[in-house]
């Protein structure tokens, strides 16, 4: 799972500029580059608006892609570091030390 990087929720949404990973209630919303030609902002099914153009929307298939993965727990830890205690005992370290353990 891809964390978010505020909540450690699962990511829905990844800022491509800088990496960084949210889920769909911490992803920043509304911008212009999402208004229609009268300068009205288009809305999701939800009533929301949606974020930037410059997310982009995480795919199940990617959700499993163990470098993006990686990226974002180390995204994660590093805006919260008091969190970095508890990393041990977190799935996502589980699953990086077995997948590579025989390396």
């Amino acid at each position: 799972m891809i964390p978010c990087i505020h909540c450690a929720q699962k990511a829905k949404w990844s800022y491509m500029p800088g990496n960084k990973n949210y889920c769909d209630n911490c992803v920043p919303r509304g911008c212009s580059c999402n208004e229609d030609e009268n300068g009205k902002e288009q809305l999701d099914s939800k009533g929301r608006k949606y974020p930037c153009c410059e997310y982009f929307e995480i795919h199940d298939d990617s959700q499993n892609d163990p470098e993006f993965i990686k990226d974002g727990w180390e995204a994660y830890y590093k805006l919260h570091p008091e969190q970095s205690e508890k990393r041990k005992e977190s799935e996502e370290v589980e699953y990086w030390t077995n997948k590579y353990k025989d390396v």
